[in-house]
């Protein structure tokens, strides 16, 4: 009866992966980026790299949760891949998209957008 306790305690500490609020979240984040492109030609102004590192920085710290929840909880795991799909997904159609206007995304190769990240303990 003890052991059943602890581990329903346990297990109600684990984080809760909600896809379809990250969809959402993801979703207005790249209407948003679609919006800001639009409207950079006639403002000549955009916050494009603050909204991409917004979604990617978004994604990775979301596997970071997902992780959590599979290794350290054991629990989820249909939940967890159907997520990890999702990122997948949306960083591919990002990288698809981010080459709109001549701009090409910066993923790999900005090493301010890897030390934020690295300084967050994102990828630890």
């Amino acid at each position: 009866m003890v052991a059943a306790t602890r581990l329903q305690n346990k297990y109600k500490s684990a984080p809760k992966l909600d896809l379809q609020a990250k969809k959402r979240q993801v979703g207005e984040l790249l209407e948003e980026l679609a919006r800001d492109t639009k409207c950079s030609i006639v403002k000549e102004r955009s916050n494009r790299d603050e909204l991409l590192f917004e979604i990617v920085y978004g994604l990775v710290s979301w596997l970071k949760v997902i992780w959590s929840v599979v290794y350290e909880y054991n629990v989820q795991f249909a939940t967890a891949h159907a997520c990890l799909v999702f990122v997948s997904d949306a960083l591919t159609q990002l990288s698809e998209t981010s080459t709109l206007g001549g701009y090409v995304l910066p993923l790999i190769y900005d090493s301010t957008l890897k030390s934020n990240l690295t300084d967050a303990s994102v990828l630890s």
